[in-house]
């Protein structure tokens, strides 16, 4: 009963958060079996669509939390995820692993392609990847379990959305899924419904941290 009394007014909170995906995902597939002049907005693989600014908006939150969790604790700790998650904004608005990518394909001639994918693009991902990796491991030993353990979950949901933002992404770009109509449609759908509810649990997650009586 008290953990009900816990969890009373944020539980329909999260639920939300889910259903709003859910919808999202079902009129992406309503989407594309009847087109309209509206289809872009319904698209989740569109960047002018209602999923894509319903991420930004739950990368916010994310910051928010983050920053709420920062300043309760009254330790800059967490300051390594606020960094990370805000690099995620900015990812999902400006795409910088592509910008990036593009200007080493453009200075250095990285233009060969591995599995669909140009050489810069993968080194740009690379990159990026070691850099945020380095960024964890600076403050994960240094600081208590408690950050440790709030560190190891957030590597763990971030990995589940990283299967879908890349893993599955990249997986478009082969030639039986990228010509085929149908197995693309249901790549992209794997991809950003995953992605979608991916990212929710991590939303969720965060602000339920922020909102608990003790921080640590």
């Amino acid at each position: 009963m008290k953990l009900l009394k816990q969890y009373k007014y944020f539980i329909p909170f999260a639920l939300i958060i889910v259903v709003v995906d859910i919808i999202l995902i079902y009129f992406h597939i309503i989407n594309y079996l009847f087109p309209s002049k509206y289809e872009v907005l319904y698209d989740l693989h569109s960047n002018d669509s209602f999923a894509e600014k319903y991420q930004y908006i739950k990368w916010t939150l994310i910051i928010i939390s983050l920053m709420v969790i920062q300043f309760r604790s009254r330790n800059v700790k967490y300051w390594v995820w606020i960094i990370i998650f805000f690099y995620f904004l900015l990812e999902d608005i400006f795409r910088v692993h592509e910008i990036i990518g593009s200007f080493l394909i453009e200075y250095f001639g990285l233009g060969k392609y591995y599995w669909g994918i140009p050489l810069g693009e993968i080194l740009a991902i690379v990159s990026i990847g070691f850099v945020v990796s380095m960024l964890i491991l600076s403050v994960y030993k240094y600081y208590d379990y408690p950050f440790r353990r709030f560190s190891r979950q957030m590597i763990w949901l971030i990995c589940i959305f990283l299967f879908f933002a890349f893993l599955i992404d990249h997986l478009e770009s082969l030639p039986k899924i990228k010509n085929h109509l149908k197995w693309k449609f249901i790549a992209e759908t794997i991809e950003d419904g995953g992605e979608l509810i991916a990212e929710s649990l991590i939303t969720i997650n965060l602000c339920y941290k922020a909102l608990k009586k003790r921080i640590v």
